[in-house]
């Protein structure tokens, strides 16, 4: 869930692209290159582009299934949240 009133639109779901940035939740404000927080989850490199990544204007706002930026957490002023969910690619069999 992030803040709905500090993120701004058009929100784009998108693969990781190389000189990405973003502020894992817990690094307290750092930013992190997405390919070193790949590397560090040991997140094979054929499967990077894989990973859907939900991004605003100001910067990433979620790496799917990994960790949200902290820029966009719930604090005590928030009225609204988006709530951003991802589910395993359906393959079309058993439909």
């Amino acid at each position: 869930m992030v803040d709905a009133d500090r993120v701004s639109e058009p929100l784009v779901v998108r693969s990781w692209q190389p000189g990405d940035r973003f502020h894992p939740l817990g690094m307290k404000g750092r930013s992190k290159k997405l390919q070193d927080f790949f590397t560090d989850l040991k997140v094979p490199v054929a499967l990077r582009r894989l990973v859907p990544v939900v991004a605003a204007p100001e910067g990433i706002v979620w790496v799917a299934g990994h960790r949200q930026d902290e820029r966009w957490i719930l604090t005590a002023s928030t009225q609204r949240c988006l709530v951003l969910s991802a589910g395993e690619e359906s393959t079309g069999e058993g439909v």
